[in-house]
């Protein structure tokens, strides 16, 4: 079965174990505010691109920036 809403989608594990809140400050300091994240388990979220724009683009457009909580 083929979830449609899971393209594109992306795992991110925390360098360290911090909280949902803590990783959406991040991603808001770092101006990523167009990335929708979801705990999984551990230190592990699921990313997800809002407004129509693809995970992809954001990761390879924001490499140095999601570095520093990934």
């Amino acid at each position: 079965m083929k979830l449609a809403w899971l393209e594109d989608n992306w795992i991110g594990t925390t360098t360290e174990y911090i909280t949902m809140e803590e990783v959406s400050e991040e991603l808001l300091k770092e101006g990523l505010n167009s990335i929708r994240v979801r705990y999984l388990k551990d230190k592990q979220v699921l990313l997800t691109g809002q407004d129509g724009i693809k995970m992809s683009e954001i990761v390879n457009r924001n490499k140095v920036s999601l570095k520093k909580v990934f």
